[in-house]
């Protein structure tokens, strides 16, 4: 325990890791094309989201076990800390992207 040195304020980071787990990513992509999408094409359409979004998933454990028996040495708080530190530079590249509002009408 690196930054936490109360083990009682770990359930702090379980809640996290419990809310990243629920992929809010695909929730979000279903529940914002329920209106857009027409009923005959819900299949097709949440195939592709569950191809693109979820099957992924399994090179990544792959790896990231990987990652941890041989870079972290076992230390698989080295890994969630890896993923924490990504998060944040993701949101640091994506401040960065420029919305362009009138190509989009």
């Amino acid at each position: 325990m690196y930054f936490i040195k109360d083990p009682q304020w770990l359930i702090v980071s379980m809640v996290g890791l419990g809310v990243g787990c629920g992929e809010p990513a695909d929730d979000a992509v279903c529940t914002s094309s329920a209106a857009s999408v027409p009923y005959r094409e819900d299949g097709r359409v949440y195939g592709h989201v569950q191809f693109l979004h979820c099957h992924p998933a399994n090179p990544r454990r792959a790896l990231l076990g990987l990652l941890v028996r041989t870079v972290f040495h076992g230390h698989a708080i080295n890994a969630i800390v890896l993923g924490g530190v990504s998060m944040i530079a993701a949101a640091g590249l994506m401040m960065r992207v420029k919305d362009d509002k009138q190509k989009a009408a």
